[in-house]
């Protein structure tokens, strides 16, 4: 059987993550609408993570979640109404965190969740094949 490409299981991952974001919160966190939600990363995805952390994500309506593109600033205070500032900075501090190992140090090695996220999406495509 053919190993599915990287693209492949980015994709899984990234729809696995929205669809738990979206089934935690089951409506919009702003307007409690339930039409046309999507998952919203209060980090951005380019931090590995919290990538995939539901932790990091909101779920919002497709109106609230246009602010982001439209209207950066009222957009950003809304998140930070929702979450307040102090989850906000847990998460920045946790989006931030790298893997060192120091001889002088010692290990200060931690294990991303991401890292355990995506066993767990190679397990869910490997039981969608069956």
């Amino acid at each position: 059987m053919k190993k599915p490409s990287k693209k492949t299981l980015q994709k899984t991952a990234d729809d696995l993550w929205s669809d738990k974001v979206i089934e935690r919160d089951k409506k919009c966190r702003e307007c409690e609408s339930v039409n046309k939600l999507s998952a919203h990363h209060i980090r951005v995805r380019a931090h590995k993570n919290t990538k995939y952390d539901v932790e990091n994500g909101i779920c919002l309506c497709w109106n609230h979640h246009s602010l982001q593109k439209y209207q950066p600033q009222r957009f950003f205070d809304m998140v930070m109404d929702l979450i307040g500032y102090a989850e906000y900075e847990r998460l920045r501090e946790k989006s931030e965190i790298t893997a060192r190992n120091s001889l002088a140090t010692g290990p200060k090695i931690r294990v991303p969740f991401g890292l355990f996220f995506s066993v767990r999406i190679t397990a869910a495509l490997s039981s969608k094949r069956m």
